[in-house]
């Protein structure tokens, strides 16, 4: 049980870190 919480946090903290990388560079867009 211990991986399949490791690799759901893992796949959590990529789609965090990818929806920051684009709310950035929308921020600079505009």
């Amino acid at each position: 049980a211990q991986a399949i919480y490791r690799t759901y946090m893992k796949r959590l903290h990529k789609r965090i870190q990818l929806a920051h990388e684009q709310s950035v560079y929308a921020f600079n867009v505009t």
